[in-house]
């Protein structure tokens, strides 16, 4: 068996990148999560959307990507945070999460970036935990507002510092759903078809917000890892962070 040489390749801003790399990420995006070209591409829109800093982290085999860690840059009060968001492999490179991850991780520490959040997935999960040092701490949870008394009684005063990652004027990080909008900090993303409106929260968003069963819509994990053993004052931020957590802090849906 022939060993392939791996390159490791990081990109700052959908700006620098270039139109293969683009088109290997949409081919990533459609192998790893089993969707079309329309859904990938949707998808990707939250990382040319203004205020939202991309990075992207690419495995390379013969001046191809073969993996891809990518996130957004976001500031957490006067700290700086990298919201984990897309992490893809064809298989071809072994252990992709584990080496991709340790080379952004330092190359952002070098950033000045503090710490890594995410909301990884259950296949995951256990990889970050054993391999890359992250803690599990809180969870987001799905909730549907009851129609017209949803406005009442919100909760609304936290002054928890949290990120805010900007998001399309529908809300909407995949293709838009037109049944239904969505809800997060306190503003509704205008879908143009009101029915339901649709939240995520570690909390109630409100008195009038209903939270959906997980065995229809499964909550979301949220954990962390810091970049430096010298950043315990902005562990002590992202706890409090994760009881506190929206819609604005993740990238779905």
């Amino acid at each position: 068996m022939i060993n392939k040489e791996i390159l490791i390749v990081i990109t700052h801003g959908v700006e620098n990148l270039t139109e293969e790399l683009f088109s290997n990420w949409i081919q990533l995006f459609c192998h790893c999560f089993k969707s079309d070209k329309k859904q990938a591409l949707a998808v990707y829109e939250k990382y040319r959307i203004h205020g939202n800093k991309s990075v992207f982290c690419f495995g390379m085999i013969q001046d191809k990507a073969v993996a891809c860690y990518s996130g957004i840059i976001l500031g957490l009060g006067e700290k700086t945070i990298f919201l984990s968001t897309d992490t893809m492999s064809n298989g071809e490179m072994k252990s992709a999460t584990v080496r991709l991850g340790t080379y952004i991780y330092n190359y952002l520490n070098k950033m000045g970036v503090q710490a890594v959040c995410g909301y990884p997935n259950q296949n995951i999960i256990r990889i970050r935990e054993r391999k890359l040092g992250w803690k599990m701490i809180g969870t987001i949870y799905p909730y549907v507002g009851l129609p017209l008394l949803w406005r009442f009684l919100l909760n609304n005063d936290s002054n928890i510092p949290l990120w805010f990652i900007n998001r399309p004027a529908n809300g909407f990080f995949s293709k838009n759903k037109y049944w239904l909008s969505i809800f997060g900090r306190n503003k509704i993303y205008d879908n143009g078809f009101f029915t339901l409106l649709f939240a995520m929260s570690a909390k109630k968003p409100g008195a009038f917000f209903l939270r959906i069963p997980s065995f229809l819509i499964k909550p979301k994990i949220f954990g962390y890892v810091l970049l430096s053993d010298e950043f315990t004052s902005v562990e002590v931020m992202i706890k409090n962070a994760a009881l506190n957590l929206d819609l604005n802090t993740i990238d779905v849906p």
